[in-house]
Protein backbone atom coordinates (compact mmCIF):
# COMPACT_ATOMS: atom_id res chain seq x y z
CA UNK A 1 0.00 0.00 0.00
CA UNK A 2 1.04 3.67 -0.46
CA UNK A 3 0.92 6.61 1.75
CA UNK A 4 -2.06 8.84 1.29
CA UNK A 5 -0.63 11.44 3.76
CA UNK A 6 0.51 12.21 7.07
CA UNK A 7 -0.07 14.75 9.68
CA UNK A 8 2.00 16.36 11.88
CA UNK A 9 2.06 18.75 14.73
CA UNK A 10 3.37 22.38 13.52
CA UNK A 11 4.65 22.87 17.21
CA UNK A 12 7.10 19.79 17.48
CA UNK A 13 6.68 17.78 14.13
CA UNK A 14 5.50 14.61 15.59
CA UNK A 15 3.30 13.02 13.29
CA UNK A 16 -0.52 13.27 14.96
CA UNK A 17 -1.42 9.81 13.42
CA UNK A 18 -0.51 7.00 11.83
CA UNK A 19 -0.47 7.23 7.86
CA UNK A 20 -3.43 7.94 5.65
CA UNK A 21 -3.45 4.62 3.42
CA UNK A 22 -4.18 4.36 -0.47
CA UNK A 23 -3.37 1.29 -2.69
CA UNK A 24 -1.48 4.13 -5.07
CA UNK A 25 -0.38 7.86 -5.46
CA UNK A 26 -2.67 11.02 -4.53
CA UNK A 27 -3.54 13.70 -6.09
CA UNK A 28 -4.74 17.08 -5.42
CA UNK A 29 -5.68 16.79 -1.50
CA UNK A 30 -8.44 18.83 -0.72
CA UNK A 31 -9.27 20.22 3.43
CA UNK A 32 -12.38 21.52 4.18
CA UNK A 33 -12.59 24.95 5.51
CA UNK A 34 -13.20 23.66 9.29
CA UNK A 35 -9.73 21.75 8.49
CA UNK A 36 -11.28 18.97 9.89
CA UNK A 37 -11.89 16.90 6.87
CA UNK A 38 -9.35 15.79 4.32
CA UNK A 39 -10.32 14.20 0.73
CA UNK A 40 -7.47 12.46 -1.10
CA UNK A 41 -8.28 10.75 -4.65
CA UNK A 42 -5.63 8.43 -5.84
CA UNK A 43 -4.84 6.26 -8.62
CA UNK A 44 -6.42 2.98 -7.01
CA UNK A 45 -9.28 4.55 -8.04
CA UNK A 46 -10.78 5.36 -4.84
CA UNK A 47 -11.80 9.27 -3.36
CA UNK A 48 -11.71 9.08 0.18
CA UNK A 49 -12.41 11.02 3.51
CA UNK A 50 -10.59 11.42 6.73
CA UNK A 51 -11.54 12.97 9.78
CA UNK A 52 -8.11 15.09 10.77
CA UNK A 53 -8.65 15.56 14.09
CA UNK A 54 -8.50 10.93 14.31
CA UNK A 55 -7.10 9.77 11.31
CA UNK A 56 -10.45 8.20 10.89
CA UNK A 57 -11.84 6.99 7.18
CA UNK A 58 -14.97 8.44 7.35
CA UNK A 59 -16.44 7.61 3.98
CA UNK A 60 -15.55 6.93 -0.06
CA UNK A 61 -18.03 6.97 -2.70
CA UNK A 62 -19.39 3.49 -3.50
CA UNK A 63 -18.33 3.59 -6.77
CA UNK A 64 -14.80 2.46 -7.38
CA UNK A 65 -13.41 3.75 -11.04
CA UNK A 66 -10.59 2.17 -13.28
CA UNK A 67 -8.13 5.36 -12.57
CA UNK A 68 -7.74 8.03 -10.96
CA UNK A 69 -10.62 10.65 -11.25
CA UNK A 70 -10.64 14.29 -10.08
CA UNK A 71 -12.67 14.79 -6.96
CA UNK A 72 -14.00 18.19 -5.61
CA UNK A 73 -14.56 18.54 -1.54
CA UNK A 74 -17.05 21.37 -0.37
CA UNK A 75 -15.78 24.33 1.43
CA UNK A 76 -17.90 22.31 5.13
CA UNK A 77 -16.87 18.84 4.12
CA UNK A 78 -20.29 17.56 3.69
CA UNK A 79 -20.35 17.10 0.43
CA UNK A 80 -17.75 15.39 -2.38
CA UNK A 81 -18.20 14.91 -6.13
CA UNK A 82 -15.86 12.03 -7.98
CA UNK A 83 -15.67 13.19 -11.56
CA UNK A 84 -14.95 9.46 -13.66
CA UNK A 85 -13.70 9.36 -17.12
CA UNK A 86 -16.60 7.65 -18.47
CA UNK A 87 -19.16 11.05 -17.92
CA UNK A 88 -21.12 10.40 -14.75
CA UNK A 89 -20.59 12.48 -11.84
CA UNK A 90 -20.76 10.57 -8.70
CA UNK A 91 -22.30 12.62 -5.51
CA UNK A 92 -21.64 11.55 -1.51
CA UNK A 93 -23.18 13.07 0.98
CA UNK A 94 -21.60 12.25 4.24
CA UNK A 95 -23.79 10.66 6.75
CA UNK A 96 -26.60 9.85 3.98
CA UNK A 97 -27.83 7.06 2.09
CA UNK A 98 -25.36 5.68 -0.87
CA UNK A 99 -23.83 8.36 -3.45
CA UNK A 100 -26.44 9.57 -6.21
CA UNK A 101 -25.23 10.00 -10.07
CA UNK A 102 -25.85 12.86 -12.28
CA UNK A 103 -23.83 14.45 -15.11
CA UNK A 104 -22.62 18.10 -16.00
CA UNK A 105 -22.41 19.98 -19.31
CA UNK A 106 -19.63 18.58 -21.36
CA UNK A 107 -17.75 16.18 -18.95
CA UNK A 108 -15.38 15.48 -21.44
CA UNK A 109 -14.05 18.12 -21.64
CA UNK A 110 -13.93 18.60 -17.95
CA UNK A 111 -9.86 19.06 -16.17
CA UNK A 112 -10.83 20.01 -12.43
CA UNK A 113 -13.98 21.30 -10.79
CA UNK A 114 -13.89 23.40 -7.38
CA UNK A 115 -16.77 23.98 -5.07
CA UNK A 116 -17.66 27.95 -5.03
CA UNK A 117 -16.76 29.81 -1.46
CA UNK A 118 -20.07 30.90 0.08
CA UNK A 119 -22.30 28.75 -2.26
CA UNK A 120 -22.27 24.97 -0.86
CA UNK A 121 -24.62 24.03 -4.20
CA UNK A 122 -22.52 25.38 -6.70
CA UNK A 123 -19.01 24.09 -8.02
CA UNK A 124 -16.76 25.96 -11.12
CA UNK A 125 -16.36 23.09 -13.73
CA UNK A 126 -13.12 24.18 -15.48
CA UNK A 127 -12.62 22.84 -19.28
CA UNK A 128 -9.60 24.16 -21.39
CA UNK A 129 -11.31 27.52 -22.50
CA UNK A 130 -13.52 28.64 -19.80
CA UNK A 131 -14.83 28.03 -16.70
CA UNK A 132 -18.51 27.13 -16.33
CA UNK A 133 -21.01 26.84 -13.06
CA UNK A 134 -23.24 24.11 -12.20
CA UNK A 135 -25.39 23.14 -9.44
CA UNK A 136 -24.32 20.54 -7.66
CA UNK A 137 -27.33 18.58 -6.85
CA UNK A 138 -29.21 18.53 -10.25
CA UNK A 139 -25.96 19.17 -12.61
CA UNK A 140 -27.52 22.12 -14.26
CA UNK A 141 -25.51 25.18 -15.46
CA UNK A 142 -25.89 28.54 -13.31
CA UNK A 143 -24.44 31.54 -13.35
CA UNK A 144 -20.98 32.44 -12.38
CA UNK A 145 -18.40 31.08 -15.42
CA UNK A 146 -15.76 32.84 -16.72
CA UNK A 147 -14.19 33.11 -20.08
CA UNK A 148 -10.39 33.00 -20.27
CA UNK A 149 -7.90 35.95 -21.38
CA UNK A 150 -6.50 32.87 -23.38
CA UNK A 151 -6.57 28.99 -23.97
CA UNK A 152 -5.07 27.21 -21.36
CA UNK A 153 -2.34 23.76 -22.62
CA UNK A 154 -4.83 20.87 -23.13
CA UNK A 155 -4.04 17.67 -21.35
CA UNK A 156 -1.23 19.45 -19.52
CA UNK A 157 -2.26 21.83 -17.09
CA UNK A 158 -3.38 21.69 -13.57
CA UNK A 159 -5.45 24.83 -12.60
CA UNK A 160 -4.78 26.18 -9.35
CA UNK A 161 -6.74 28.40 -7.58
CA UNK A 162 -6.76 30.27 -4.12
CA UNK A 163 -8.40 29.08 -1.76
CA UNK A 164 -11.01 32.05 -2.09
CA UNK A 165 -10.87 31.30 -5.67
CA UNK A 166 -9.70 34.93 -6.55
CA UNK A 167 -6.32 34.50 -8.10
CA UNK A 168 -5.39 31.58 -9.74
CA UNK A 169 -2.04 29.93 -11.39
CA UNK A 170 -2.81 28.54 -14.89
CA UNK A 171 -0.11 27.14 -18.05
CA UNK A 172 -1.73 28.62 -21.06
CA UNK A 173 -0.77 28.97 -24.82
CA UNK A 174 2.20 31.86 -25.57
CA UNK A 175 0.62 35.51 -26.73
CA UNK A 176 1.88 34.50 -30.23
CA UNK A 177 -0.36 31.46 -30.34
CA UNK A 178 3.17 29.39 -29.76
CA UNK A 179 4.65 27.51 -26.92
CA UNK A 180 2.99 27.61 -23.33
CA UNK A 181 3.79 30.08 -20.34
CA UNK A 182 2.75 30.15 -16.76
CA UNK A 183 0.09 33.04 -15.98
CA UNK A 184 -1.28 34.47 -13.07
CA UNK A 185 -5.27 35.80 -13.17
CA UNK A 186 -6.98 37.68 -10.83
CA UNK A 187 -10.70 37.85 -11.30
CA UNK A 188 -12.49 40.77 -9.92
CA UNK A 189 -16.29 40.87 -8.53
CA UNK A 190 -17.99 39.57 -11.07
CA UNK A 191 -15.75 36.82 -11.39
CA UNK A 192 -14.03 37.87 -14.74
CA UNK A 193 -10.24 37.87 -15.01
CA UNK A 194 -9.19 41.78 -14.79
CA UNK A 195 -4.99 40.79 -14.23
CA UNK A 196 -3.33 38.77 -16.85
CA UNK A 197 0.21 38.94 -15.53
CA UNK A 198 3.04 36.41 -16.65
CA UNK A 199 5.37 34.62 -13.70
CA UNK A 200 8.97 35.27 -14.28
CA UNK A 201 10.84 31.93 -15.15
CA UNK A 202 7.67 29.82 -15.34
CA UNK A 203 7.45 26.85 -13.02
CA UNK A 204 8.21 23.13 -13.17
CA UNK A 205 5.78 21.12 -15.52
CA UNK A 206 3.15 19.72 -12.98
CA UNK A 207 4.18 21.94 -9.91
CA UNK A 208 2.57 22.25 -6.18
CA UNK A 209 1.88 25.96 -6.25
CA UNK A 210 0.93 26.95 -2.46
CA UNK A 211 -0.88 30.50 -2.18
CA UNK A 212 -0.09 32.67 1.14
CA UNK A 213 -3.41 33.27 3.23
CA UNK A 214 -3.37 37.38 2.09
CA UNK A 215 -3.33 36.24 -1.90
CA UNK A 216 -0.37 38.53 -2.23
CA UNK A 217 2.69 35.76 -3.02
CA UNK A 218 2.53 32.05 -4.31
CA UNK A 219 5.42 29.53 -3.76
CA UNK A 220 6.47 26.88 -5.87
CA UNK A 221 9.32 24.33 -6.44
CA UNK A 222 11.87 25.13 -9.50
CA UNK A 223 13.07 21.26 -9.50
CA UNK A 224 16.36 20.66 -7.81
CA UNK A 225 17.37 24.00 -7.12
CA UNK A 226 15.06 25.19 -4.24
CA UNK A 227 11.33 27.18 -3.90
CA UNK A 228 10.72 30.23 -5.66
CA UNK A 229 8.06 32.58 -4.55
CA UNK A 230 5.88 35.43 -6.99
CA UNK A 231 4.39 38.66 -6.44
CA UNK A 232 1.03 37.95 -7.89
CA UNK A 233 -0.06 41.48 -8.97
CA UNK A 234 3.24 41.75 -10.64
CA UNK A 235 4.33 37.85 -11.27
CA UNK A 236 8.12 39.19 -10.53
CA UNK A 237 9.91 36.78 -8.48
CA UNK A 238 10.04 38.03 -4.65
CA UNK A 239 12.63 35.63 -3.50
CA UNK A 240 14.37 32.74 -3.90
CA UNK A 241 14.80 29.62 -1.52
CA UNK A 242 17.18 27.63 -2.35
CA UNK A 243 17.33 23.88 -0.87
CA UNK A 244 19.19 23.19 2.63
CA UNK A 245 19.96 19.65 1.63
CA UNK A 246 20.38 18.17 -1.56
CA UNK A 247 16.52 17.29 -2.36
CA UNK A 248 13.71 18.25 -4.88
CA UNK A 249 10.07 18.35 -4.60
CA UNK A 250 6.70 18.76 -6.13
CA UNK A 251 4.53 19.77 -3.01
CA UNK A 252 4.40 23.09 -1.59
CA UNK A 253 2.08 24.37 1.32
CA UNK A 254 1.76 27.53 3.50
CA UNK A 255 0.51 27.20 6.99
CA UNK A 256 -2.79 29.23 7.81
CA UNK A 257 -1.09 32.09 9.67
CA UNK A 258 1.24 32.86 6.04
CA UNK A 259 4.50 32.55 8.60
CA UNK A 260 5.57 29.03 7.01
CA UNK A 261 5.38 26.93 5.20
CA UNK A 262 6.93 23.16 4.11
CA UNK A 263 7.64 20.72 1.44
CA UNK A 264 8.01 17.13 1.43
CA UNK A 265 11.22 16.35 -0.38
CA UNK A 266 12.42 13.59 -2.60
CA UNK A 267 14.85 12.40 0.69
CA UNK A 268 11.26 11.27 2.40
CA UNK A 269 11.02 14.42 4.74
CA UNK A 270 8.47 17.23 5.37
CA UNK A 271 10.15 20.32 5.86
CA UNK A 272 8.77 23.20 7.80
CA UNK A 273 10.48 26.70 7.26
CA UNK A 274 9.84 30.60 8.08
CA UNK A 275 8.50 32.41 5.42
CA UNK A 276 10.39 35.29 5.84
CA UNK A 277 14.23 33.78 5.69
CA UNK A 278 13.33 30.22 4.35
CA UNK A 279 15.40 28.77 6.87
CA UNK A 280 14.62 25.51 8.50
CA UNK A 281 12.70 25.05 11.38
CA UNK A 282 13.03 21.55 11.64
CA UNK A 283 12.40 17.97 9.30
CA UNK A 284 10.29 15.00 10.19
CA UNK A 285 12.08 12.49 8.89
CA UNK A 286 10.00 9.09 7.10
CA UNK A 287 7.13 10.46 5.23
CA UNK A 288 6.36 9.25 1.80
CA UNK A 289 6.64 11.80 -1.29
CA UNK A 290 3.08 12.38 -1.63
CA UNK A 291 0.95 15.96 -1.64
CA UNK A 292 0.88 17.71 0.95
Amino acid sequence: AAIAGSEAEIATGRLAFPPLMHDGPVYEPQVSEDGRRLLTSSSDGFARLWDLQTGRLLAEPTLQTAQYSPAALSADGSQVLLFTRAGPVLRLQVGAPPATVFRVPSPHAFSRATFVPDAPHTVLHLSNDRAAAFDAVSGGERAGGFSYPRPLVPNLVRTLFSPDQKNLVVRAIGSSGRGTEWRAWQRGATGAVVRDVALAEGLAANPSVSFSPDHKWVLAPRGTRGLLVWNLETGAIANDFPFEVSTSTNSTRFSPDGRTFGYLGSDKALHICDFSSGKWRYVCRGTERDPL
